[in-house]
């Protein structure tokens, strides 16, 4: 189908060989017939991601900070707690000494949220005209990665766990993906109450934001849910991203609820984009202030193939 393509790859080939390769493709082809999986996941077996992808590390400076902590000695203590502050400050003055990669990554992210916002009533319409049952189990269940009544007691009981057990790992999934949730959110609402876009549940056109008297209920932009399943995700990929399944899981999960906050009608896929886009550059520049280092499993590069084309996010283990 057009706007939907498999791509099926040479084996013998040195780039794409028995690895996993997982695209979150965004189409711009999409304006103009719409999709229901607007972030498409595409599982291709390779060796290495593609030559020629722009590294997702926007939010790395040329300006090398010492790592907080590392991974065995990660803590719940005061250090940990200032480390709001600063890693949030070291986030918001990043862009002052971004290269020219980062600022076209910048770039790709708010052309992609750009591209989408002219489509958004009409995937909507198409997503709202377009369920089943089937369906409806599998973005309602979704949802609740991204709901806080769910994620931040998964963060609190993995975090008596590691405790517990000695855990290092799951201790650091806790206060990373933590910090990571509320950074991203505080970003998240500062646009939400500042530009005032209504819902689609409204039955408002995808193109009403600020005009009317403010309201705590005029949130759409960008999504919250998408955000905070992001955040986690990232963390927890990063955490784990030698394992062979975990990461790929994450992200999933992450990309179904995204989804499940168009198919349930409380978001517009421009919100949906931006929102997981925060959640993920946020829990990467968390993971580096403490760790170190940058992640060279992910990476976004162009996507073209005959009548298609837009962003793909590449992620390689």
């Amino acid at each position: 189908e057009k706007g939907l393509y498999f791509i099926e790859l040479d084996s013998g080939t040195q780039i794409y060989t028995q690895k996993i390769i997982i695209y979150y493709a965004f189409y711009i082809h999409i304006i103009s017939r719409p999709i229901l999986l607007l972030l498409l996941i595409f599982v291709l077996f390779s060796n290495k991601s593609i030559a020629a992808a722009v590294e997702f590390d926007l939010f790395e400076t040329e300006i090398h900070f010492k790592p907080m902590a590392q991974a065995d000695t990660l803590k719940l203590n005061g250090a940990y707690l200032k480390s709001y502050w600063t890693c949030t400050k070291h986030i918001v003055s990043s862009p002052f000494h971004w290269s020219g990669k980062q600022w076209l990554t910048a770039g790709l992210i708010l052309g992609g949220t750009a591209a989408l916002y002219p489509a958004d009533q009409s995937i909507k319409d198409f997503t709202q005209g377009n369920q089943n049952k089937y369906t409806d189990y599998l973005f309602h269940g979704a949802e609740v990665f991204g709901n806080p009544a769910y994620t931040f007691p998964f963060l609190a009981l993995n975090f008596v766990y590691g405790a517990i057990f000695k855990d290092q790992t799951a201790k650091n999934v806790s206060l990373l993906g933590l910090q990571s949730l509320l950074i991203s959110s505080g970003f998240v609402y500062i646009l939400k109450y500042g530009t005032q876009r209504r819902r689609p549940k409204t039955g408002d056109p995808y193109d009403t934001w600020w005009g009317s008297p403010f309201s705590l209920n005029n949130n759409s932009f960008p999504s919250g849910h998408s955000s905070s399943a992001w955040s986690i995700a990232t963390t927890i990929a990063l955490e784990f991203k030698g394992h062979p399944f975990i990461p790929a899981i994450a992200y999933t999960l992450a990309s179904l609820t995204a989804l499940s906050r168009v198919y349930e009608n409380y978001h517009w896929s421009s919100d949906i984009f931006l929102g997981s886009a925060i959640g993920f550059f946020t829990a990467q520049a968390v993971h580096r202030f403490h760790h170190g280092g940058i992640n060279k499993n992910l990476t976004i590069a162009p996507f073209y193939y005959q009548e298609a084309k837009g962003l793909a996010l590449t992620y390689s283990f």
